[in-house]
């Protein structure tokens, strides 16, 4: 029998056996039962990007091994069979569980379904509800939302389905509405090669929406932050290392970055999550950090509701247990400081 290379991965974690997979030797006196659902892991979302595969896997097997070491915690996940042939049931795991941290992808409504289950059940959400899923996965909306707030983001110029709109400035971005992860997104640098372009990535996501936003030069940056009712928690902000072929193919990244460059993050991410009522746990904002050293050329792209890759590079500088910070934090637990390694560490997604 073939195992395909996920498996293999959750295998050698601890993860996979079973229809459900309990994490660690919970105690008698365990107060909740966390269940960690990553919906590619779960063999919930056939013929995923590559990409998501590797770097779902990667998040489940980080955050399975920091809960367990959680005391009073019993985490267990839901494993994909070594065949592939059997789907996992989230509804009968959501069932068993006190609390639920869900990563899954934000197109087709997939995140907002997996958090509505969730909530429906009367379930403790480690992640950001379903309204805010909703707001953040759709990129014009969260941009009409940003624009009332002020927060500098590129502009978007237009949205279509099949008929191309007329190109007007470049350079410019063609992103679908509802995406993760770069999928079907590119750099357009000059007209002749806008109709091109756009067909190429509409042709690897037929039937969705697209929108032509402006572009925005400088680095990409991330920064991550623990929300929570009583306080959010930012993390160390670092780079993000995208391919080099106007597709921005995320490959890994590296923090800690330098105290200013850090400060304009921290600041700029802060502003792209107000108003957003929801969101809980781990959150990620993508950015851009400009030349300019006042951070006026500074912009939002985007917020990732659920945990991103970036864990896997924090873990490494949290002095301490960041998967426990995370419970505490969504908890509602006394303002929580953490410690910091000086760094610098780097992380990257196997291609």
């Amino acid at each position: 029998m073939r195992v395909c290379r996920r498996c293999r991965l959750l295998r050698k974690t601890g993860i996979l056996s079973g229809n459900v997979e309990r994490i660690g030797n919970p105690s008698y006196k365990t107060r909740m039962k966390l269940l960690l659902y990553e919906m590619v892991s779960a063999g919930d979302l056939p013929n995923a990007p590559a990409a998501l595969v590797t770097e779902g896997a990667a998040m489940l097997s980080a955050l399975a091994e920091d809960f367990a070491e959680v005391p009073d915690l019993e985490v267990f996940t839901i494993p994909m069979t070594s065949d592939q042939r059997s789907r996992s049931r989230l509804d009968d795991g959501v069932a068993q569980a006190d609390a639920v941290l869900l990563i899954a992808p934000e197109w087709n409504n997939l995140l907002f379904d997996c958090a509505r289950l969730a909530e429906n059940a009367g379930k403790q959400l480690l992640s950001p509800s379903s309204e805010a899923v909703r707001l953040t996965a759709d990129k014009l909306a969260l941009f009409g939302h940003w624009q009332t707030l002020g927060v500098p983001t590129p502009a978007i110029i237009a949205s279509f389905r099949a008929t191309l709109p007329l190109p007007e400035s470049f350079p410019m971005v063609c992103k679908p509405r509802f995406g993760a992860g770069a999928q079907a997104t590119t750099l357009i640098e000059k007209d002749q090669d806008y109709r091109r372009r756009v067909e190429r990535v509409a042709a690897e996501w037929p039937g969705q929406e697209f929108l032509l936003q402006e572009y925005a030069p400088g680095r990409a940056a991330s920064i991550s932050f623990l929300v929570g009712p009583r306080q959010t928690l930012a993390l160390p902000a670092g780079w993000q290392h995208q391919s080099n072929d106007g597709r921005f193919r995320y490959w890994g990244g590296s923090m800690p970055l330098a105290p200013a460059l850090a400060l304009r993050a921290q600041r700029l991410g802060l502003r792209a999550l107000e108003g957003i009522v929801g969101l809980r746990g781990f959150v990620g904002v993508d950015l851009v950090l400009g030349r300019a050293k006042d951070g006026r050329d500074d912009r939002a792209i985007e917020i990732n509701p659920r945990l991103t890759t970036s864990y896997l590079g924090l873990r490494k500088l949290a002095k301490g247990n960041l998967a426990e910070a995370l419970l505490r934090v969504t908890e509602g637990d006394d303002a929580l400081e953490l410690r910091w390694n000086n760094g610098p560490v780097q992380f990257q997604v196997e291609q």
